[in-house]
């Protein structure tokens, strides 16, 4: 090997070694800024969740409490003389042995909704306390319905049954007691009642999951991005 080969892979080795060096604390510099950024972007998410919660727990132990005090007041009035009448217009004895709401009851946010196992021993006395609580319940309803809307996602088939028609979630907000495996056919019978709902198709889910703060003053979900902007303006 010539004096000038061996300078130009000197050169060579020492470019090399100096390219993988400044490679390599460049990565570790863009590393641990990504790391940082999206630490800094978690510790959001958390206090954000976690005021959202907490503000959520407060609300539902205001209802309950609300709920109760109306409950025990109304429970003080002796059992109605139509109470069947009332029972009957408002529920309905399904050949499985249960009780459920009338279709023109089922609306969830109109309406609370009653599935009742067949087991269910229905004494004029507790058919009485359902009929109170259901009534309290729909005159509080429209205030708590607003609260929590509800999000269909429109997957495949197959999609759906992998994770057990999870995408029919506003049906669960409908009604929780209805099966996973009968959502898909209540949500085609009622659908009339899900045109305000909001459809998230399989191919926007990624840009959707960027979206994980409640603006509380907007009261809309943005992104940490748009929430960072907000706080540095």
């Amino acid at each position: 090997m010539t004096i000038p080969q061996r300078i130009l892979l000197h050169v060579a080795v020492a470019a090399g070694l100096v390219i993988a060096v400044a490679t390599a604390v460049t990565y570790g510099i863009v590393f641990n800024g990504a790391k940082q950024r999206d630490l800094k972007h978690l510790e959001t998410y958390v206090r954000e969740r976690t005021r959202r919660e907490e503000t959520g727990f407060k609300q539902v132990e205001v209802n309950l409490a609300l709920v109760r005090g109306q409950f025990l007041k109304r429970r003080e009035s002796p059992i109605p003389r139509n109470y069947d009448a009332q029972w009957n217009d408002r529920f309905e004895l399904f050949p499985d042995g249960a009780w459920r709401s009338r279709k023109q009851f089922a609306d969830g946010r109109k309406y609370s909704t009653l599935w009742a196992h067949k087991n269910v021993t229905f004494t004029p006395e507790l058919k009485t306390e359902v009929l109170r609580a259901q009534n309290i319940c729909d005159e509080l309803l429209p205030g708590w319905a607003d609260e929590f809307p509800s999000v269909y996602f429109v997957l495949p088939g197959w999609l759906n049954w992998f994770t057990a028609s999870i995408g029919y979630h506003h049906i669960h907000h409908l009604s929780a007691s209805i099966p996973n495996y009968r959502l898909a056919e209540c949500h085609a019978e009622n659908q009339q009642l899900f045109s305000a709902v909001t459809r998230v198709r399989l191919s926007e889910i990624p840009k959707a999951l960027s979206y994980i703060l409640w603006d509380t003053r907007a009261r809309r979900i943005i992104s940490v991005a748009e929430f960072e902007s907000q706080a540095s303006a």
